[in-house]
């Protein structure tokens, strides 16, 4: 049996093909990646400046207008800079990686003498820096329940719960906001623990788990 003579090196010119079309898709991708974070970046001028436009038209530069310009123009500014450095520090990736999600933790306490609970701080859950495109205006929450008292119905009490959170974009950032809201009649929360998940749609990424504890009143005595 007699082997190809040329079979060698087709394979080698082969094999050095396919690692110039890798290495041409690696600085494709982090080329997308900079026109990804010059966008957020010319988005959050144009939103910062825009903010700025529309102090002054309600009236003349004061100290508080501009110490709340300069505090905008600095987390601006910060911003920019963590986009660039990580866009630097931090190669492209087309595949797929497990992530480890943070987790936010909200704890209603009960106020005494009523069915009430605090509201709580909010909290901001940030967005994986390589997710590039238009993020959308809130995220979805899904929660499951376990209620201390068994006779209430599951699904009811975190019915409940999602009324009181809310989500929403921060402008100019690459983060949503978690918070709590109290408006109109609403129904009384039901003690118990929930877990459950922020995330979104489009484009489909988990942003954090979610762990609640609705705190009940004292036992009575």
């Amino acid at each position: 049996m007699t082997s190809d003579p040329g079979a060698g090196d087709q394979t080698g010119a082969s094999a050095d093909q396919q690692a110039a079309q890798a290495a041409w898709d690696r600085v494709g991708r982090y080329m997308e990646g900079l026109g990804a974070v010059g966008e957020r970046v010319v988005q959050r001028n144009f939103t910062f400046w825009k903010d700025v436009a529309a102090s002054l038209q309600t009236g003349p530069m004061d100290a508080d207008k501009l110490a709340s310009a300069a505090g905008r123009a600095m987390v601006a500014a910060q911003e920019t800079a963590e986009d660039v450095w990580l866009s630097l520090v931090e190669p492209p990736q087309s595949e797929v990686y497990v992530q480890v999600l943070p987790t936010a933790f909200l704890f209603f306490d009960h106020i005494a003498g009523s069915d009430r609970h605090t509201l709580q701080d909010p909290v901001h859950i940030p967005v994986i820096p390589q997710r590039k495109g238009d993020l959308p205006a809130t995220a979805e929450i899904a929660l499951n329940g376990s209620p201390s008292d068994g006779s209430v119905d599951a699904a009811d009490a975190v019915a409940v719960l999602t009324k009181r959170l809310r989500t929403s974009l921060v402008p100019g950032t690459r983060s949503y906001l978690l918070e709590t809201i109290e408006q109109g009649e609403v129904s009384p929360l039901v003690p118990g623990t929930y877990d459950g998940l922020v995330y979104l749609i489009k484009p489909s990424l988990p942003l954090a788990n979610l762990r609640v504890i609705v705190d009940g009143p004292p036992p009575e005595v």
